[in-house]
Protein backbone atom coordinates (compact mmCIF):
# COMPACT_ATOMS: atom_id res chain seq x y z
CA UNK A 1 0.00 0.00 0.00
CA UNK A 2 1.83 3.72 -1.04
CA UNK A 3 2.54 5.28 2.18
CA UNK A 4 -0.11 7.71 1.31
CA UNK A 5 -2.88 5.78 1.63
CA UNK A 6 -1.37 4.53 5.00
CA UNK A 7 -1.46 7.58 5.52
CA UNK A 8 -4.75 8.29 5.03
CA UNK A 9 -6.18 5.53 6.92
CA UNK A 10 -4.11 6.24 9.72
CA UNK A 11 -6.11 10.19 9.33
CA UNK A 12 -9.04 8.59 9.88
CA UNK A 13 -9.10 5.90 12.97
CA UNK A 14 -7.45 8.72 14.81
CA UNK A 15 -10.45 10.98 13.69
CA UNK A 16 -12.86 9.13 14.81
CA UNK A 17 -10.78 7.99 18.02
CA UNK A 18 -8.73 11.29 18.49
CA UNK A 19 -11.53 13.80 18.30
CA UNK A 20 -14.90 12.52 19.71
CA UNK A 21 -13.09 12.16 23.63
CA UNK A 22 -13.81 14.92 25.76
CA UNK A 23 -14.39 17.63 22.63
CA UNK A 24 -17.99 18.51 24.00
CA UNK A 25 -21.08 17.36 23.13
CA UNK A 26 -21.14 14.52 20.47
CA UNK A 27 -24.77 14.61 18.78
CA UNK A 28 -24.87 16.34 15.29
CA UNK A 29 -26.80 19.30 14.26
CA UNK A 30 -29.53 18.32 13.19
CA UNK A 31 -30.79 21.78 11.38
CA UNK A 32 -31.03 21.54 7.97
CA UNK A 33 -30.40 24.20 5.72
CA UNK A 34 -33.23 26.87 5.19
CA UNK A 35 -34.47 27.88 2.02
CA UNK A 36 -33.92 31.19 2.52
CA UNK A 37 -30.29 30.27 3.40
CA UNK A 38 -27.20 31.86 1.15
CA UNK A 39 -26.00 28.76 -1.59
CA UNK A 40 -22.34 27.94 -1.11
CA UNK A 41 -19.52 29.58 -3.49
CA UNK A 42 -18.86 27.25 -5.92
CA UNK A 43 -15.47 27.25 -7.19
CA UNK A 44 -15.08 24.13 -8.98
CA UNK A 45 -17.39 21.70 -10.73
CA UNK A 46 -18.18 18.96 -7.98
CA UNK A 47 -20.75 19.74 -4.84
CA UNK A 48 -20.40 17.45 -1.57
CA UNK A 49 -23.39 18.14 0.54
CA UNK A 50 -24.48 16.92 3.97
CA UNK A 51 -27.83 17.95 5.02
CA UNK A 52 -27.29 16.94 8.88
CA UNK A 53 -24.36 18.77 9.50
CA UNK A 54 -25.07 21.86 7.26
CA UNK A 55 -22.75 21.22 5.64
CA UNK A 56 -21.82 22.19 1.79
CA UNK A 57 -18.95 22.99 -0.68
CA UNK A 58 -16.99 22.26 -3.90
CA UNK A 59 -14.22 20.76 -4.76
CA UNK A 60 -12.36 20.31 -8.08
CA UNK A 61 -13.05 17.28 -10.42
CA UNK A 62 -9.76 16.01 -10.12
CA UNK A 63 -10.78 14.70 -6.61
CA UNK A 64 -12.93 12.09 -5.63
CA UNK A 65 -15.08 11.34 -2.40
CA UNK A 66 -12.87 7.83 -1.35
CA UNK A 67 -15.02 7.15 1.63
CA UNK A 68 -17.99 8.96 3.71
CA UNK A 69 -18.93 7.70 7.82
CA UNK A 70 -20.72 9.14 10.13
CA UNK A 71 -20.51 7.37 13.61
CA UNK A 72 -21.33 8.62 17.30
CA UNK A 73 -22.23 12.73 15.82
CA UNK A 74 -19.09 12.62 13.80
CA UNK A 75 -18.83 13.11 10.08
CA UNK A 76 -15.30 12.24 8.26
CA UNK A 77 -14.79 12.56 4.51
CA UNK A 78 -12.31 11.71 2.82
CA UNK A 79 -11.12 12.92 -0.43
CA UNK A 80 -8.63 12.05 -3.04
CA UNK A 81 -6.22 13.56 -6.20
CA UNK A 82 -6.67 11.36 -8.70
CA UNK A 83 -2.94 9.58 -9.14
CA UNK A 84 -2.94 9.44 -5.36
CA UNK A 85 -0.36 12.66 -4.72
CA UNK A 86 -2.73 14.61 -2.40
CA UNK A 87 -5.86 13.67 0.11
CA UNK A 88 -7.91 15.61 2.25
CA UNK A 89 -9.69 14.11 5.29
CA UNK A 90 -12.86 16.59 6.57
CA UNK A 91 -14.08 15.63 9.91
CA UNK A 92 -16.58 17.41 11.53
CA UNK A 93 -18.24 17.25 14.96
CA UNK A 94 -21.21 18.06 16.47
CA UNK A 95 -20.59 21.12 19.37
CA UNK A 96 -18.97 23.98 19.05
CA UNK A 97 -15.03 24.05 20.38
CA UNK A 98 -13.50 27.13 21.50
CA UNK A 99 -10.24 28.43 19.51
CA UNK A 100 -7.71 27.35 21.61
CA UNK A 101 -9.65 23.43 21.43
CA UNK A 102 -9.51 23.61 17.94
CA UNK A 103 -5.88 24.16 17.47
CA UNK A 104 -4.99 21.77 20.76
CA UNK A 105 -7.01 19.15 18.41
CA UNK A 106 -5.72 20.13 15.31
CA UNK A 107 -2.09 19.80 16.91
CA UNK A 108 -2.75 16.38 17.86
CA UNK A 109 -4.35 15.45 14.76
CA UNK A 110 -1.66 16.52 12.65
CA UNK A 111 1.36 15.09 14.99
CA UNK A 112 -0.77 11.82 14.89
CA UNK A 113 -1.34 11.52 11.45
CA UNK A 114 2.25 11.69 10.13
CA UNK A 115 5.13 9.49 11.19
CA UNK A 116 7.79 11.69 13.07
CA UNK A 117 6.55 15.33 11.82
CA UNK A 118 8.62 18.23 12.84
CA UNK A 119 7.00 19.70 15.32
CA UNK A 120 5.78 22.70 16.78
CA UNK A 121 3.41 23.07 13.35
CA UNK A 122 3.49 26.30 12.03
CA UNK A 123 0.40 28.32 12.82
CA UNK A 124 -1.17 31.03 10.77
CA UNK A 125 -5.33 32.95 11.34
CA UNK A 126 -6.84 33.68 8.38
CA UNK A 127 -10.27 35.45 7.93
CA UNK A 128 -12.05 33.45 5.27
CA UNK A 129 -15.59 34.20 4.47
CA UNK A 130 -16.45 35.79 7.56
CA UNK A 131 -15.36 33.44 10.03
CA UNK A 132 -11.81 33.01 11.30
CA UNK A 133 -10.09 29.58 10.62
CA UNK A 134 -6.32 28.54 11.84
CA UNK A 135 -3.85 26.73 9.28
CA UNK A 136 -1.80 24.42 10.95
CA UNK A 137 1.15 22.93 8.93
CA UNK A 138 3.83 20.33 9.26
CA UNK A 139 5.42 18.19 7.41
CA UNK A 140 7.43 14.73 7.93
CA UNK A 141 9.29 12.22 6.37
CA UNK A 142 13.12 12.30 4.78
CA UNK A 143 13.34 10.61 1.46
CA UNK A 144 10.24 10.44 1.03
CA UNK A 145 8.56 13.60 2.25
CA UNK A 146 5.08 14.56 2.84
CA UNK A 147 3.19 18.05 3.61
CA UNK A 148 0.16 18.63 5.93
CA UNK A 149 -1.90 21.28 6.89
CA UNK A 150 -4.96 21.14 9.03
CA UNK A 151 -7.80 23.94 8.77
CA UNK A 152 -9.40 24.30 11.70
CA UNK A 153 -12.57 26.21 12.59
CA UNK A 154 -16.10 26.30 14.25
CA UNK A 155 -19.43 27.14 11.83
CA UNK A 156 -23.09 26.79 12.82
CA UNK A 157 -22.78 24.91 16.09
CA UNK A 158 -20.28 22.16 14.73
CA UNK A 159 -16.28 22.22 15.04
CA UNK A 160 -13.98 21.48 11.31
CA UNK A 161 -11.32 19.83 10.56
CA UNK A 162 -9.68 19.67 7.00
CA UNK A 163 -6.47 17.96 7.09
CA UNK A 164 -4.61 18.02 3.70
CA UNK A 165 -1.36 15.62 3.56
CA UNK A 166 0.28 15.73 -0.61
CA UNK A 167 3.92 15.23 -1.92
CA UNK A 168 5.91 18.36 -1.97
CA UNK A 169 5.64 18.72 -5.33
CA UNK A 170 1.63 18.54 -5.40
CA UNK A 171 1.82 20.48 -2.14
CA UNK A 172 1.32 24.18 -3.38
CA UNK A 173 -1.88 23.64 -5.93
CA UNK A 174 -3.52 21.23 -3.28
CA UNK A 175 -2.95 23.97 -0.68
CA UNK A 176 -4.97 26.61 -2.58
CA UNK A 177 -7.54 23.97 -3.29
CA UNK A 178 -7.82 23.37 0.37
CA UNK A 179 -7.99 27.67 0.62
CA UNK A 180 -10.55 27.53 -1.62
CA UNK A 181 -13.06 24.42 -0.33
CA UNK A 182 -12.46 26.70 2.99
CA UNK A 183 -13.74 29.56 1.54
CA UNK A 184 -16.55 28.02 -0.39
CA UNK A 185 -18.23 26.26 2.46
CA UNK A 186 -21.53 27.07 3.49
Amino acid sequence: MPRLQKLIVIMMSLALLLLPAGCGPQVANQVPATEDAEPAEHFFEQVYENVSFNLAFSYPEQWQVMSEKVKDGVLTLTLEQVGGSASLVLTVLGGEMTEAELVKNGEELLARSLFQPRLPAERVKKQLSGRLVNFLATEAGERDRVSARTAVFAKDGNSHFLTLMAKPGAFPEANETLELIVSGMK
